[in-house]
């Protein structure tokens, strides 16, 4: 609704007139509110914009913006306010905005050209980028050339199909590559953890997930979503859905299920390159730009930009596989592990 009358004010607007708003900033960035983006970038202008504090407007129940907008093309450089770092409610805020008209060069104020939003997939209003990171977004190919991510297995019912490892009968469970078995590991995503581990969850595959595949309603309609079952198997990188924590990637072995909060890909080359990169604090970044909120979907990490360097994939390799292996001993220490042996203290 907010965004409809973000567009109807538009048109009550006269010609270079402006209308200023005050909405949830989620038009900036998600894909619901793409086709807002590109209607305000090639026939609008920002003239300014505020990014709030992700709470500091406690009357919203949303994190907002405010922003002022001019019905027609932009013939100048916007001015913009990043102020999500800057907590204590409206009152530092309205402190912060009025510093930076003051001081133009500290940190949070920046002046952009809305026309370069367009270079990256999805135009987000990402107004602080770098002309560096336009261009690889510009001339790179993105995730999504080397492996679309995919979401996974929705059962339909999670207490009726899923348990942890240790409430099944292990003579039953596929710890390695064994689709026969009752019991097949299920990559559910899980807390903020890099390179390996969450390895918490079993899905009931048997006779190759019959009832899982006709779980329906009393109605007849199927209440189990079997999405991508053919990316099943195979191994992977993965993330979580809901990024709280923060965006981390992992690897997983061939033997894995996954299902909807386990976003996946499946690079057939390159593999260990890409976990290194995705891992990286840049690829965070680009992560937090594409989409702020705490839902990071397949599609928008689908549009990180890739780099793959020749002369440096050997030693990035070496490095991401000594990562794994130490997030695995890691995680093999509790145990939470199914391949705990002992405390390492002890």
């Amino acid at each position: 609704l907010f965004s409809v009358f973000t567009y109807r004010n538009l048109m009550f607007c006269k010609q270079d007139g402006y209308c200023g708003y005050m909405t949830p900033f989620v038009w900036m960035f998600i894909k619901t509110y793409e086709k807002l983006r590109e209607f305000i970038i090639q026939s609008k202008s920002i003239t300014t914009l505020v990014q709030m504090e992700y709470s500091a407007f406690e009357e919203a129940t949303v994190p907002i913006c405010s922003f002022v907008l001019k019905n027609g093309e932009a013939t100048e450089n916007g001015l913009y306010f990043k102020l999500s770092d800057f907590k204590g409610g409206m009152d530092v805020q309205k402190q912060k905005v009025l510093e930076a008209l003051v001081d133009k060069n500290c940190g949070y104020f920046y002046e952009a050209d809305q026309s370069n939003f367009s270079k990256i997939p999805g135009s987000p209003v990402a107004y602080w980028v770098s002309r560096q990171l336009f261009a690889i977004f510009q001339n790179c190919p993105s995730l999504e050339s080397y492996a679309a991510p995919k979401q996974g297995l929705i059962t339909g019912d999670n207490d009726r199909f899923l348990r942890y490892w240790h409430e099944v009968s292990l003579a039953n469970t596929a710890l390695e590559r064994n689709s026969k078995m009752k019991w097949i590991p299920i990559n559910k995503g899980g807390e903020f953890r890099r390179w390996y581990g969450n390895q918490d969850y079993v899905v009931n595959w048997e006779n190759d997930g019959a009832e899982i595949l006709n779980f329906k309603d009393e109605n007849g309609k199927l209440r189990s979503r079997p999405q991508n079952l053919a990316y099943n198997f195979r191994a992977s990188l993965s993330w979580s859905l809901v990024t709280s924590g923060g965006f981390s990637v992992r690897f997983f072995p061939d033997y894995f299920m996954f299902n909807v909060a386990g976003i996946s890909c499946f690079p057939s080359a390159h593999l260990s390159y890409i976990l290194g990169l995705l891992n990286t604090k840049i690829t965070s970044n680009i992560a937090q730009m594409l989409n702020p909120t705490i839902n990071m979907n397949a599609g928008d990490v689908a549009k990180v930009p890739i780099v793959i360097n020749n002369e440096k994939e050997a030693p990035v390799e070496f490095l991401v596989k000594a990562m794994i292996s130490l997030s695995k001993a890691d995680w093999d220490s509790y145990e939470n592990s199914w391949d705990f042996k002992c405390n390492p203290l002890v």
